[in-house]
């Protein structure tokens, strides 16, 4: 699925204001990564933008979930033990920056 059809794809469903929290890219290998914006949501406002950000986009990508940590890891948490489905086949939080992580999402 190209960085467009992502694009498309969610702008039909979320509203501006969640879109306005998405960046789509591709990285050098032509795989797509969607970085998401999940500060100042609830626990159920960020679980919801996930899973719709995951279920409709049906080929592999790389989705970075920036929830940041200085004001507590609810949602680091909720990431972290939450099943989005068996889609998401890996979890990471990189040492370097505890206020993001990485699923990876196939298709």
């Amino acid at each position: 699925m190209t960085r467009e059809q992502m694009i498309r794809n969610m702008s039909m469903i979320l509203s501006g204001e969640e879109m306005s929290r998405i960046e789509v890219n591709e990285t050098e290998d032509g795989a797509a990564c969607v970085d998401l914006d999940l500060h100042q949501l609830t626990r159920k406002e960020a679980e919801r933008l996930l899973r719709n950000v995951i279920n409709m986009n049906r080929g592999g990508f790389v989705l970075n979930a920036i929830h940041g940590f200085n004001h507590g890891v609810v949602l680091k948490k909720m990431i972290m033990e939450t099943t989005f489905g068996r889609r998401v086949i890996d979890r990471r939080s990189p040492a370097w920056n505890p206020g993001q992580t990485f699923l990876k999402v196939a298709s």
